[in-house]
């Protein structure tokens, strides 16, 4: 059966045609977010798979084409205003250089414009479509911690099943052949990606109601994690068995891994077939003709308010579009930092430095470090200043470091370290790296007015601030060492605070008003 209609005008063909100009005019005004996807999926080799679920997600969108034209299209309120909260968020990330915050909220984005001009029912129809574009999307580099410490407490329990002796420490796992690290691509975040990526394809193409579509993608989680664990303990087990003299050890298990792999996807593709069945066979018996609704959609009178509110989505796209090329004025913003003083309390400044700890901020417009020796023993202070903040000269960044080169483990701090009991003083963490360094790092960023222990709050707080103008930010460091004892260096950061705490906030910079950024005489530096 079929049925042909002709839409009048400003029917089924036009609201269909304004859903795929608003969703490309959204991207548009977005364009930084897709700039730094598009070189998030060239430099990570486990997000190169972002072009393809873009174009599925394009596919779907354009299928969705009639059901834009199904629906008659009234504008929501509701949407309209969680459009606007949203536009403003992304502003704010793309003021704080946060890619990964302009990134997630561009498909929640899109959602929102479709549902502004035409209802929750319209953008209902490519919901799918622009959910699947978060598998393109870094987020899930979140989940590394958790999976690798999951990897590791598999590994080492299944291993004392299998009969071969373990010994676990954190990521770490100990054989008496060798030791294995699971470090991050141990750890299945892409299995997980994937196979999640594709169990959504398949439900979707197979129609699976919400349910059975929440089952396809349980499969295909408990499949990824499950054959990322069978990886790591074939390995492991190989090492064990040979004496670490396995192909798989000392050359290479990349290509075990794509066997690995392959299995997974065809395993997965079995899973949600059978998942699938009762829909594959209502589907045999029941043929809906959806000519037949565009039909009855077209034959009922349209609203002309999407009309209107189409534009006025347009005009917030463009405005927001043109308030990205709007760049700061760097010389409106000035840096300046006083020399750290030579004394403070019983604590004296000398000329020997921690080699091992060497803090690195790309891009400071001004930076200070001062290694003090004092009863209790040595204390390094490190201070920077940041004016206008652009990609590759950004306070929080993971191209920065406050230790040094190499991979360093966050571990709690020891109890008592806290420095102070306001909610502005610097936070105190313990962290491990190489050749068993092992420090005590207290933190406090100071951005505009804002003095906060967090980089997310500090990250957040510029975004805010330079929505309205650039404002200065900076970072205090305060570290002491503890291979030993941690809880005698908690004790040692927790006595210089109390002698130095005053006289660092009263640097330029250092105190919690505005009016204390101002430079005196020798103590400006850009």
């Amino acid at each position: 059966m079929s049925a042909t209609v002709t839409p009048a005008r400003g029917g089924p063909a036009s609201t269909s045609t304004t859903a795929l100009l608003l969703v490309a005019a959204t991207s548009l005004a977005l364009w930084p977010a897709l700039t730094t996807l598009a070189a998030n999926w060239r430099d990570m080799v486990s997000y190169d798979h972002g072009p393809l679920i873009v174009l599925i997600s394009a596919y779907w969108l354009w299928r969705a084409r009639d059901g834009f034209a199904s629906e008659r299209w009234v504008p929501s309120l509701s949407a309209a205003c969680a459009f606007v909260v949203a536009l403003l968020m992304w502003l704010v990330a793309f003021r704080a250089l946060s890619n990964l915050g302009m990134q997630v909220l561009w498909p929640a984005i899109l959602y929102l414009a479709l549902a502004t001009a035409g209802g929750w029912r319209v953008a209902a129809h490519a919901r799918l479509a622009f959910a699947f574009l978060y598998f393109a999307i870094p987020i899930w580099d979140l989940l590394l911690p958790a999976l690798q410490a999951l990897t590791s407490f598999a590994a080492g329990n299944l291993l004392g099943v299998l009969g071969v002796p373990v010994l676990l420490e954190g990521n770490h796992v100990t054989i008496p052949a060798g030791a294995f690290v699971v470090v991050e691509d141990c750890a299945g975040k892409r299995f997980l990606v994937v196979a999640l990526a594709t169990a959504t394809l398949l439900a979707a193409e197979y129609r699976l109601p919400a349910r059975r579509f929440a089952l396809a993608l349980l499969a295909g989680a408990a499949l990824a994690i499950l054959s990322n664990w069978i990886r790591v303990i074939v390995v492991i087990v190989a090492g064990h068995l040979t004496d670490m003299q396995s192909y798989l050890v000392a050359k290479e298990h990349k290509t075990f891994g794509y066997v690995v792999f392959a299995v997974l996807l065809l395993s997965l593709f079995a899973a949600i077939r059978r998942i699938a069945r009762p829909e594959l066979a209502a589907s045999r018996d029941e043929r809906v003709d959806e000519t037949t609704v565009v039909a009855a959609a077209a034959s009922a009178p349209p609203t002309r308010r999407w009309i209107a509110a189409s534009v006025a989505v347009a005009a917030v796209l463009l405005a927001t579009g043109l308030s990205t090329l709007r760049g700061a004025d760097a010389s409106a913003v000035e840096t300046c930092l006083a020399p750290l003083p030579d004394r403070i309390g019983g604590w004296t400044a000398g000329a020997v430095r921690d080699p091992a700890w060497q803090p690195s901020f790309q891009g400071a417009a001004i930076e200070r470090r001062a290694d003090y020796a004092g009863p209790d023993g040595p204390v390094g202070v490190y201070v920077n200043r940041y004016g206008v903040q652009q990609n590759g000269r950004e306070l929080v960044s993971f191209a920065n470091t406050d230790l040094g080169p190499g991979r360093w483990e966050r571990l709690p701090a020891p109890a008592g370290a806290a420095l102070g009991g306001s909610d502005d003083a610097p936070v105190v963490a313990t962290a491990a790296g190489p050749g068993g360094a092992r420090y005590l790092v207290a933190t406090r960023y100071r951005v505009g007015g804002v003095l906060t222990g967090r980089s997310a709050v500090a990250q957040l707080a510029y975004g805010v601030q330079s929505v309205v103008g650039a404002v200065p930010a900076g970072i205090l460091l305060i570290v002491a060492r503890c291979d030993l004892d941690c809880d005698a260096a908690a004790t040692r950061l927790s006595r210089f605070w109390e002698a130095a705490g005053p006289a660092l906030a009263r640097q330029p910079g250092g105190g919690g008003t505005a009016t204390e950024w101002a430079c005196g005489a020798g103590e400006s530096g850009r």
